[in-house]
């Protein structure tokens, strides 16, 4: 029987991860899983009751706080050595810039494990056009903090190629929705994502969420937008929404809000008209499913890859790009879902 961990820290994760279980490893005589929710019990992200009670899986917390900029404290040191203690045949993360992950996945890897990095967000298809002086000592003070602490440093290089995903030396394998369209810098083994049909995803989801339809206030020929929570988006956002419910007044927007949506955003939506906002920490990808004939609309929200074939699809990054540094560092030469398009202007945006 093969052991498999996995690490997850938002929804995001967490859906991906359920998908990865049910569609490769859902054979209780093959897979002994184990699913780490990272930050535990007091997770800003992944803090509500889940039912996994259908899912083959056990479901373990991490509590502790392991960060590269705090001190670890003595609890902390000894929660990861017994992470460090077990040997998984498969080891599953998304977030390779988390200290922890780099400290697991280097480790796991010199005592043969599979290394898995699974996709998180556009990362792997958004290039950073040239390097960001913040990420580079990012990565170098996390070499320092891992030496200090006693951890192997396995690349004092990584701050140089920390711009390129999959950057990390312990990494076997990519789980990505759109291998094809990934700019493989480094030759990694590419493996496709391949996800469940919609019924069967949605079945699953709605289970483990414990979807209740009164959270969507109507699932037909609205505008559902999903903000995306980054410095200096408020005043262009606003415009933007303000302008879409003047060209199509006669449909409902649904703004399905980040977790890390703040108070005066949240304020400003209010003074919107036409407009419903939806707090749910439950994926967007559930609430997209749940639509039809709509229009799915965010910055550049990886939520949108999930096609639902009855709604249309529209990226708004080009109409932040000027006020945004990051995304102007940020260059895609292939969109990784056909059924996306990335629009220049809102006139763009169609119902038909």
């Amino acid at each position: 029987m093969k052991s498999i961990m996995i690490f997850v820290s938002t929804e995001y994760h967490l859906l991906l991860a359920v998908n990865l279980m049910m569609k490769l490893y859902n054979n209780a005589e093959k897979y002994n899983i184990e699913l780490y929710i990272r930050g535990g019990r007091k997770s800003k992200r992944l803090n509500r009751p889940y039912d996994f009670s259908h899912l083959p899986v056990k479901v373990l917390y991490f509590d502790e706080v392991v960060s590269s900029e705090k001190d670890l404290a003595e609890s902390a040191r000894n929660a990861v050595i017994e992470l460090m203690d077990k040997k998984p045949d498969i080891f599953i993360f998304f977030q390779e810039q988390d200290v922890l992950m780099v400290i697991l996945s280097d480790h796991f890897h010199r005592n043969g494990s599979e290394v898995i990095l699974c996709q998180d967000g556009l990362k792997p298809y958004a290039q950073l056009q040239f390097h960001s002086l913040g990420l580079f000592l990012s990565n170098h003070r996390q070499n320092l903090w891992l030496k200090k602490n006693g951890f192997k440093v396995e690349n004092w290089l990584s701050p140089i190629t920390s711009k390129h995903y999959g950057f990390l030396r312990g990494i076997s394998k990519l789980y990505l929705t759109s291998p094809d369209v990934y700019r493989n810098w480094n030759g990694r083994e590419l493996s496709k994502i391949e996800m469940l049909p919609i019924p069967e995803l949605d079945e699953i989801l709605s289970r483990l969420f414990a979807w209740d339809d009164a959270l969507l206030p109507a699932c037909e020929n609205v505008i559902f937008y999903m903000n995306q929570p980054m410095k200096g988006t408020n005043n262009t956002e606003i415009k933007l929404l303000d302008e879409l419910g003047k060209r199509f007044p006669h449909n409902r927007m649904i703004i399905k809000a980040h977790p890390l949506t703040s108070e005066s955003t949240y304020q400003q939506y209010e003074n919107l008209a036409n407009v419903s906002v939806i707090r749910s920490t439950i994926p967007a990808e559930l609430f997209i499913i749940k639509l039809k004939n709509s229009l799915i609309l965010s910055i550049n929200s990886t939520s949108m890859l999930l096609n639902v074939p009855a709604n249309k699809y529209y990226y708004l990054y080009m109409l932040f790009r000027d006020e945004l540094k990051r995304l102007s560092r940020m260059k895609i030469d292939r969109y990784p879902a056909e059924h996306v398009i990335a629009i220049h202007a809102v006139s763009e945006i169609s119902f038909y």
